[in-house]
This record gives C-alpha cells, sequence and structure tokens, in this order.
C-alpha cells in the first residue's frame, strides 16, 4: 500500500512509529520551565530535525498541547504554558508575512523594470 501513497505521506509512515515516543518523553520529561532541545530529540529517538518538527506539527493537529520556542520543545500543563509558544510563532509568521510582501514588490519591480540583459541589448543597439 505504502507504494501507492504520495512522497509526504511515505515520509509520514516512516516516522509515525516514533510519536508515541515523542509523546511520552515531552509529557514525563519536560516542562514550560525545563523544555527538551530538539538535538535531544533527534539522538533518544535516532530522529532528525525536521522529524522533531514534522512529529510536533503532528501532534498540534492532534490536540496535543506541545509547547516550543528557543529554548525546545515541552508538554504544556496549562492554557497559560502555550502563550510563549503563540507569541513564537505568530512572531514567526510574521516574519514569513514580512519577507512574502517584499518578494511581491520585487516581483512586481522586476515585471515592470527591463532586465540587465534587455537593458545591454538596447544599449548596444544606441537605443538607451
Amino acid at each position: 500500500m505504502s507504494e501507492r501513497l504520495n512522497p509526504a505521506m511515505r515520509k509520514r509512515e516512516r516516522w509515525l512509529h516514533v510519536l508515541p515516543s515523542f509523546l511520552h518523553t515531552l509529557k514525563h520529561n519536560t516542562s514550560h520551565a525545563n523544555p527538551t532541545t530538539s538535538s535531544k530529540l533527534q539522538a533518544s529517538l535516532g530522529i532528525d530535525d525536521a522529524t522533531v518538527r514534522a512529529i510536533a506539527h503532528e501532534l498540534r493537529t492532534m490536540g496535543e498541547p506541545i509547547g516550543s520556542g528557543n529554548r525546545g520543545f515541552y508538554y504544556a500543563q496549562s492554557a497559560d504554558e502555550l502563550d510563549a509558544t503563540i507569541e513564537h510563532l505568530q512572531s514567526r509568521v510574521n516574519s514569513i508575512n514580512e519577507i512574502l510582501r517584499l518578494v511581491r514588490a520585487t516581483q512586481v519591480r522586476v515585471r515592470t523594470e527591463p532586465t540587465k540583459s534587455t537593458q545591454a541589448q538596447l544599449e548596444f543597439a544606441g537605443e538607451l
């Protein structure tokens, strides 16, 4: 069956077995005051950084209160403990939105300005 799954689903299938251990580690070995780093999760579970983030994402979509920030991941024990995570994620969204705005502005400029190769051709033809 896995040969018919799209690449993202095949990748998910490879780490799905680690999810219970990941959740157990966060529930029983971390707190808001004592998060664990991605590198520690990687070492203890035999996964890479992208997989740590993918599993944290998956657990959040399942409704688990997975907190995170610059110091690592933790299992939030209260709604208030998710405040820092919400602020951290909002900051990332704001940063991405700013880059998106700048790239769109660049796209408009590139569409309206002649390219350097076009300018060189016009200069060579004596049209500039």
